[in-house]
């Protein structure tokens, strides 16, 4: 699965568990400008919290709010 294909599928499953999510920054640009999307950055209404019990994760900037999520490979 790739980048973009995983990061709409978490999107789909935060969103099915009620609360609001969705894909920002370079990834947005990159699939405007036809280029190949690295990553996914995705902001929620998901307390911080529940993504880290409900994902596999590395708490990379915790005192921003910020963790990185292992999905789908």
């Amino acid at each position: 699965m790739d980048y973009l294909s995983a990061g709409l599928s978490l999107l789909k499953e935060i969103k099915d568990l009620g609360y609001e999510a969705f894909i920002v920054g370079g990834a947005v640009r990159d699939h405007l400008l036809n280029k190949k999307v690295n990553d996914i950055d995705i902001t929620t209404s998901m307390p911080l919290s529940m993504l880290e019990t409900k994902y596999e994760n590395k708490n990379t900037g915790g005192k921003y709010l910020s963790i990185t999520i292992f999905y789908a490979g």
